[in-house]
């Protein structure tokens, strides 16, 4: 029996606790599958409702009984094509956004199945042009005929997992040689590096958030990302909603007192998410971001509460040396409407563009160079962004 939609538009975070409750008894059943990306109390302290847009919350039911719950926000965005490092600006779209696959699902039910019914019941309650969903596996009904929404799959990554078995001597055996070589060289150069005073701290109660959020800030205003203005800390009390919520579970790496890299992360339903991850620049020689990769499964290994670590979406090296397990992920886009086409035919010749740009600078041995100059003359680590911590992300892999 195909369920029925209903949906609930929400204007603020009023809205959003009054219709959390059914939510969140949802989750509690315990055949209902979801990420934390897509729980209410996740999503509340995001407050997606800062900077003007809503949420469309979808819902479908079969005989009466929830099966899935998806929450969409809807915002009104100028689209910017890619030219190089520059972004042009172009049509004024209104896109549905999910911020993850993993959305809460009653198993039994197929993911995607119930998604493209979710995607035509909301096409009929807004006038969104797009939709776009992140981490959104290429494989099985992903790939199949896509029926009156039509997918397109974009920046394909091999993402990976790491499956915790019982013992962290268990897991390492299960890494190439070359690459535990690498790991244990690394670290080893880096406690000299601390005279032997490099300690990892975890971060979980919300008691202890302002002291992280101190110290990730430290370490963000010397990071890759602060040129760029983006994967900022989350507020204070964003970290203290988390943490109240029970599944918050960051590290910071300190080389003594100084803090030299961190991992936001949570711990949720047995998968240890990883979110933003940032290093100090100054330490990039010795690689701290991967060594607190390293000792990150350590710590979560043994944990019975913890059986899945996913290091998220976006490839870098560290995660496919610590990986057990890879699976191809895209952000899959559709339009809705005649300017949501439009939108998506740009963006496909301006990434056609940029791939024969940026193969022949690689060609040429151009590439490296322009794209250090670009980096090194943009906005100078340690200056305010403009913008907030709105995606998940990692740093520069180099250093990481």
């Amino acid at each position: 029996m195909e369920p029925l939609f209903e949906a609930v538009l929400l204007r603020g975070l009023t809205d959003l606790q009054r219709a959390a409750g059914e939510w969140l008894r949802f989750l509690a059943e315990a055949d209902v599958e979801a990420g934390v990306f897509c729980d209410p109390s996740f999503v509340e302290h995001a407050n997606p409702f800062a900077h003007g847009d809503t949420m469309l919350i979808v819902t479908g039911r079969t005989e009466g009984r929830l099966v899935c719950v998806i929450p969409f926000r809807l915002a009104r965005e100028r689209q910017r094509l890619r030219a190089g490092p520059w972004r042009v600006p172009f049509l004024v779209t209104r896109i549905l956004l999910l911020a993850d696959f993993e959305f809460a699902i009653r198993a039994g039910h197929d993911r995607f199945s119930l998604l493209q019914q979710a995607v035509q019941y909301a096409r009929t309650r807004t006038q969104a042009d797009l939709v776009l969903v992140d981490n959104v596996p290429t494989s099985g009904r992903a790939d199949a005929d896509s029926h009156a929404v039509a997918w397109v799959f974009r920046d394909r990554q091999t993402t990976y997992v790491v499956r915790l078995p019982e013992s962290f001597s268990a897991y390492w055996a299960t890494i190439t040689s070359s690459v535990r070589r690498g790991f244990e060289r690394r670290r080893k150069k880096l406690q000299l590096q601390c005279h032997g005073a490099l300690l990892l701290r975890r971060f979980g109660r919300p008691e202890d958030m302002l002291e992280l959020h101190g110290y990730m800030t430290r370490v963000w205003h010397k990071s890759w990302h602060a040129n760029f203005g983006r994967y900022r800390p989350p507020a204070v009390a964003a970290l203290e909603g988390m943490a109240g919520a029970g599944w918050m579970q960051s590290y910071v790496l300190t080389a003594g007192e100084i803090p030299i890299a961190y991992q936001l992360g949570y711990s949720y339903r047995g998968t240890y998410y990883c979110d933003a991850v940032a290093f100090d620049s100054e330490w990039r020689e010795f690689t701290p971001g991967k060594i607190l990769s390293l000792l990150l499964l350590e710590d979560l290994i043994g944990e019975a509460a913890t059986r899945v670590v996913d290091f998220g979406f976006g490839f870098n090296e560290y995660k496919r040396d610590l990986g057990t397990h890879e699976q191809e992920r895209a952000k899959a886009t559709a339009a809705l409407t005649l300017r949501g086409r439009a939108t998506l035919s740009a963006v496909r010749i301006a990434e056609r563009a940029n791939e024969s740009g940026r193969a022949l600078l690689k060609k040429a041995g151009l590439h490296k160079k322009l794209r250090d100059r670009l980096h090194a003359t943009d906005t100078p680590a340690g200056a305010t962004p403009a913008g907030g911590n709105a995606d998940t992300g990692s740093q520069d892999p180099g250093g990481g």
